[in-house]
């Protein structure tokens, strides 16, 4: 009995270790042959020991390193021992997150149907069925590959982030990435020095990072909700200097819709159901921005406003360039609008499709996910990739109104609401619907509606008395 016990608990495990330790360690050696600025593989090795031990012992961890390198790899010179780690962080939380539902006899397949995991099968499905040589083509990697992987990217987070305390630290590693990634912002760019945003197309990763800083920001508005305000009273400071720095960070980056999106965030942040009219939820934010306004020379803020809604209106600056990328997605919708140019084909399609325009500039893009989407897979590829976008939203929209008896469950679902929120309002001006948080949030959305259903079946099983003191 105890001899299959141990087979049960530890030896299955150990082989599937040993297994991914081995991969990346062949991953790492092959990556170093042919990079020679690459880290050494036994280093390599050594860290996905670890980081393999682990995952498995905690899936959700797995989840959390993948998105917690975003930021570090937008923003801080190239990485290697990071890139060559990749392949392992994704692989072993797969594995661990199979193995683990097997282990409890779980099914790997959602217990309930989900609209966003459907929705997001069907649009992967759809890319594939409407151009299959774009789909299967080689170029950054094959398209197909690439979203099969930020479709199982979405679902695993649907399924592992489906407590409260496992978001939690998730949440903790990503903002400690963002503020590693914003300190360097703030020391390496030029705009920290001279507060101009001219030059700011130049920015290029750090710049898209304005975007991960916002995101971190208004996750540290949950963060700091569940500290105890006697107890914990230096996390809590620590917590609003973090929000302090990343929004320095996001003014040194010179990302005009950045600073949109942050004011966006911490206004739909403060309507959370469960938000009360407290003197500091006005206050301390007030304070945090007046700080980070008369730290900030007036010459940043005049060029910055002065920059937006002029340009806007008058289609100058790089807003007049994503004019003419935006009408020419639209004349490729006009010449094939159910399947699109096909899946990554934007931009080898330009010259045929826009104005003399793409000759004297670098187009990396529609510099939106909605015109990408919708020119590269079609109106039904659009209407697959907006029913799990609006899926996802209305999930934790949903479970924070329905949870508001349960404040830190409620809050949880409404910050990953705002977040997803503030990331589409970015997306009108930005090609992320790629984009590895992106998928990580709507899928963090969607686990929401399981919590929603756990929550609602515990507080069903107790007795009459107890539920009216959980609920006070």
């Amino acid at each position: 009995m105890n001899a299959v016990s141990f087979s049960q608990r530890w030896l299955v495990p150990t082989i599937i270790i040993l297994v991914m330790v081995a991969l990346t360690i062949s991953v790492g050696w092959n990556y170093g042959q042919g990079n020679p600025d690459s880290a050494n593989p036994i280093v390599v090795g050594a860290a996905a020991i670890a980081l393999v031990v682990v995952i498995f012992r905690q899936p959700f961890w797995g989840l959390g390193l993948v998105i917690a390198t975003l930021p570090i790899v937008d923003t801080l010179p190239k990485l290697p021992l990071v890139t060559s780690l990749f392949p392992i962080i994704g692989l072993a939380t797969l594995a661990a997150f199979i193995y683990q539902r097997h282990r409890a006899g779980l099914s790997i397949f959602p217990q309930r149907f989900n609209s966003s995991y459907a929705f997001g099968a069907a649009f992967v499905l759809w890319i594939f069925i409407s151009n299959p040589e774009a789909a299967l083509r080689a170029g950054r990697g094959v398209a197909l590959l690439t979203y099969f992987q930020l479709l199982v990217l979405l679902w695993m987070s649907g399924e592992l982030l489906t407590d409260v305390s496992s978001n939690r630290k998730i949440m903790w590693l990503y903002v400690a990435s963002c503020l590693l990634s914003a300190y360097y912002a703030i020391q390496d760019t030029a705009l920290g020095e001279t507060f101009s945003t001219e030059g700011k197309s130049g920015l290029g990763g750090i710049s898209s990072s304005a975007r991960q800083f916002a995101v971190a920001l208004i996750v540290l508005f949950f963060l700091r909700n569940g500290l105890k305000r006697y107890i914990q009273r230096g996390l809590i400071i620590i917590t609003w200097a973090a929000q302090i720095m990343l929004l320095y960070g996001i003014a040194t980056t010179g990302s005009r819709t950045g600073v949109l999106i942050v004011a966006i965030g911490v206004f739909v942040i403060l309507l959370a159901p469960t938000s009360k009219i407290r003197p500091q939820r006005i206050i301390m934010p007030g304070i945090v921005i007046f700080t980070i306004y008369f730290a900030v020379p007036s010459s940043y803020w005049d060029s910055l406003w002065n920059s937006i809604f002029p340009a806007i209106e008058e289609g100058s600056d790089t807003v007049g360039t994503r004019y003419e990328l935006w009408a020419t997605a639209m004349r490729m919708v006009e010449d094939k609008p159910i399947t699109g140019v096909g899946i990554n084909q934007f931009i080898p399609n330009v010259l045929q499709y826009s104005d003399p325009l793409s000759s004297t500039v670098v187009v990396t893009g529609a510099h939106s996910i909605y015109f990408s989407v919708i020119a590269e897979t079609g109106v039904i590829g659009l209407a697959l990739y907006a029913g799990m976008l609006v899926s996802s939203l209305i999930y934790a929209l949903r479970a924070a109104f329905v949870l508001r008896e349960n404040e830190q469950a409620s809050l949880l679902a409404f910050t990953w609401f705002t977040a997803l929120v503030i990331i589409l309002v970015g997306g009108i001006t930005k090609q992320d619907q790629y984009d590895k948080l992106l998928w990580f949030v709507l899928g963090a959305c969607a686990a929401m509606e399981q919590l929603r259903h756990q929550v609602n079946q515990k507080h069903r099983s107790l007795p009459v008395q107890w539920r009216q003191v959980t609920a006070s």
